[in-house]
């Protein structure tokens, strides 16, 4: 974390606690993890909601959509197609 960053939500806890409130450190042991859930959930979501226009009006879409990031590509048709059955 950035020293200044670091600094200023220091003096903000510290500003809480003026203020009365209790400050407790808490730990978040699988926090590393939510990225890549967050990851596979949003894609299969997004498979899903635009299914129609993503094998249809392609030419509609953005050429960010259409061209969609390296890290999606390890997702293959048959996984996008499996997500579609799951997310109403």
């Amino acid at each position: 974390m950035e020293p200044t960053v670091k600094r200023l939500i220091e003096d903000g806890i510290g500003q809480l606690e003026k203020l009365g409130m209790e400050v407790r450190e808490v730990r978040f042991p699988h926090v590393k993890y939510t990225a890549g859930t967050f990851i596979g959930i949003v894609v299969a979501e997004s498979a899903a909601n635009h299914d129609e226009w993503l094998n249809e009006r392609a030419a509609e879409l953005g050429i960010d959509v259409r061209n969609l990031p390296s890290w999606v590509t390890c997702c293959s048709q048959k996984t996008t197609s499996a997500a579609t059955k799951f997310v109403p």
